[in-house]
């Protein structure tokens, strides 16, 4: 069984609009870029299978920044992929949370 990568929800900390690209994995645009208010909440489908690495830009020239999210696996047991990731961004520094699942073999 796969394991759906479903969303990103974005949460922008700052007073600022910024653009956001996510890429997931990681070298493919999986949503975006898109512009995301000061101080708002977007939730952003992502819909990919047996996903492993997730890119978070935000392209903003003042206040940008990227950061990785990566699973690694062990290579013992099942291997697991991301279901969802919860990202807040704040002036130059993005910081997240991920819901992983296991797959089959």
């Amino acid at each position: 069984m796969s394991v759906v990568f479903a969303n990103v929800v974005f949460t922008n900390d700052t007073g600022i609009k910024i653009p956001v690209t996510i890429e997931a994995p990681i070298g493919t645009v999986a949503y975006g870029p898109v512009d995301v208010d000061g101080n708002q909440k977007v939730n952003m489908p992502i819909n990919k299978q047996n996903c492993l690495s997730v890119r978070v830009v935000v392209t903003d020239r003042d206040h940008g920044a990227s950061q990785d999210f990566l699973v690694a696996n062990s290579g013992t047991g099942r291997p697991s992929y991301f279901e969802t990731l919860e990202v807040q961004f704040d002036v130059g520094d993005i910081t997240g949370s991920a819901t992983i699942r296991t797959g089959d073999y």
